[in-house]
């Protein structure tokens, strides 16, 4: 079943039914239906008392621990992971998308969108993971067409998220799929969003992003040759459609004087071999 046809299932249910399951997060409670987890397999067996869940925010260790008071409580604790990405979680489960407020970009920053994600990932709600990719192109889009770069503060104020959302991304998903451009030879695990990250500050022509791709290919060795592979693809194929969101082509302001992609290339080859 799709998850939009769960959906609608759930808005049916929601108008005859009691809500039967709260979700505490920090300081919030959300009330839902327990229909809610056919939405995902974590939520399923939490639902049916069959474990709990907890992961250590330092440790990175995840302990199951066989428990059924949960289930009895109609109470699910997650109390490590980040508030408004659970906020996010619930308002997608009920309509299929989410907002998030942001004072740096209308519906929130790359780092924000991307912890979204990476919660999608941990409780395996794939419709999520396809909402918060939409919500991490829309941000990084923003930042290409909407900002002037040039200006110190605000180049300083992209270059930080972009940053943070490298780290994120590196520290707290997990690879869990073949590359789709997978070199002659090679086998690069990655995921979806490590792939989209990659080819969107491969293509980007912005001296901010380019200094901070350099800067996160140097401390992340599993970018460095995600990165390459980027470049490569980028090298190898038809020139960039400036109408395509997120595109930097479609103005030169606030660009870097012409960099070839082959020496680009080069310094994500170095880091990569490093």
């Amino acid at each position: 079943m799709q998850d939009s046809d769960l959906r609608k299932i759930m808005k049916r249910y929601q108008e005859t039914t009691p809500k039967d399951l709260v979700i505490v997060c920090g300081s919030m409670e959300y009330h839902v239906h327990k229909l809610i987890s056919a939405l995902s397999p974590f939520f399923q067996k939490a639902c049916e008392g069959e474990f709990k869940v907890f992961f250590g925010s330092r440790t990175k260790i995840c302990r199951l621990i066989q428990s059924t008071q949960e289930a009895r409580e109609g109470r699910l604790h997650l109390p490590d992971d980040d508030p408004r990405s659970v906020d996010a979680m619930v308002q997608c489960a009920a309509t299929g998308s989410y907002q998030l407020a942001s004072h740096t970009v209308d519906g929130g920053t790359l780092l924000d969108h991307v912890k979204v994600w990476a919660l999608g990932q941990k409780y395996e709600l794939r419709g999520f993971r396809d909402a918060a990719l939409g919500g991490f192109r829309g941000a990084f889009g923003s930042y290409c067409r909407s900002y002037n770069l040039r200006d110190k503060e605000t180049a300083s104020a992209v270059a930080e998220d972009l940053m943070e959302a490298v780290d994120y991304v590196y520290t707290n998903t997990v690879a869990d799929q073949i590359s789709s451009t997978r070199r002659q030879h090679d086998t690069v695990w990655t995921n979806q969003l490590r792939e989209e990250l990659a080819r969107r500050l491969a293509r980007s022509q912005k001296a901010v992003v380019r200094e901070e791709a350099r800067r996160a290919a140097q401390k992340h060795h599993a970018f460095a040759f995600e990165l390459l592979i980027a470049l490569e693809e980028i090298a190898g194929g038809p020139p960039e459609d400036p109408t395509v969101e997120g595109s930097d082509s479609a103005s030169s302001a606030n660009s870097t004087p012409h960099e070839s992609i082959e020496q680009f290339r080069d310094e994500a080859q170095s880091c990569a071999q490093m």
